[in-house]
């Protein structure tokens, strides 16, 4: 009987060990992986990495993680790459979220819980007037996937004038607004927040001449591959920074002032059907 006793307490303390060992490795390998941060081309990829790199720099402090900013200039392969999962974690807009939901690939974790996302038609300032004006005009989109700027507006443009306009899609908002400006089309989408970042002697010869209904605002997305642990860090390390007053200005610079816990069933309830 002793014998059995000592061979089943030698047994219990290996499982403990290699229990341990096993969990130990999954920590040293989630602590060497790097894993990749994407965020939506809504901006040029300058102005992108100006705003994410350090906000990056600050989630591996708080996280002991490593992270890669990553993504696409090109809106078409972006959307390609996050619907094939090929992202961990990625900030994206609401139509984004909403299909990449439905696909079951990403589920939405944070958001600016005090922000909303309007699409506005932006024209030349003094030429156009009024929607009426826009018939049988050129109007630009940032891309068929933008759900403030280019879905909703879409609907709702068609909705008051018909389809007696002609679509044409671009990189983003700016691509958008530089267009107006040089008179290649008469008007085009984007949101307020692009459209208050533009250079001053851009934005006076500018106008908003209609706004959407508001939709939740952009959220950080995770793969649904990545570990609860993981996810559990970044939350919790947003949620540390936005605390924190340098922090937050990294943060409003991304449109995440107020950062928050988010649940995907808020995404899941948008309508997405026109997208392309």
């Amino acid at each position: 009987m002793k014998d059995f006793y000592k061979i089943y307490t030698v047994t219990i303390i290996s499982l403990a060990l290699l229990l341990y060992n096993f969990d130990n490795s999954n920590h040293l390998i989630e602590q060497e992986k790097t894993y990749t941060f994407a965020v939506y081309p809504q901006y040029r990829s300058q102005q992108l990495f100006q705003v994410w790199q350090p906000i990056l720099k600050r989630l591996k402090e708080e996280t002991g993680l490593k992270f890669k900013l990553t993504g696409n200039s090109e809106p078409a392969i972006f959307e390609k790459t996050l619907a094939n999962g090929n992202y961990d974690l990625a900030y994206v807009n609401p139509y984004h979220a909403a299909k990449a939901g439905k696909n079951g690939n990403y589920k939405a974790i944070l958001n600016d819980k005090e922000e909303k996302t309007e699409g506005i038609l932006v024209v030349k300032r003094g030429k156009i007037k009024s929607l009426s004006q826009l018939k049988n005009q050129t109007i630009g989109f940032p891309s068929p996937n933008t759900l403030a700027s280019s879905i909703i507006l879409k609907q709702e443009l068609q909705s008051k004038l018909g389809k007696s306009t002609k679509a044409i899609y671009l990189k983003n908002p700016l691509d958008v607004y530089m267009k107006i400006h040089n008179d290649k089309i008469s008007g085009g989408g984007g949101t307020k927040k692009t459209f208050d970042k533009l250079m001053p002697s851009i934005k006076k010869q500018l106008t908003i001449l209609y706004t959407t209904q508001p939709v939740p605002a952009h959220p950080i997305i995770a793969n649904s591959k990545l570990p609860k642990t993981i996810r559990g860090k970044v939350i919790s390390a947003f949620l540390k920074m936005s605390k924190n007053p340098k922090d937050k200005i990294l943060l409003k610079r991304a449109e995440l002032k107020n950062i928050n816990t988010v649940n995907q069933n808020v995404y899941d309830k948008l309508d997405i059907k026109n997208g392309y």
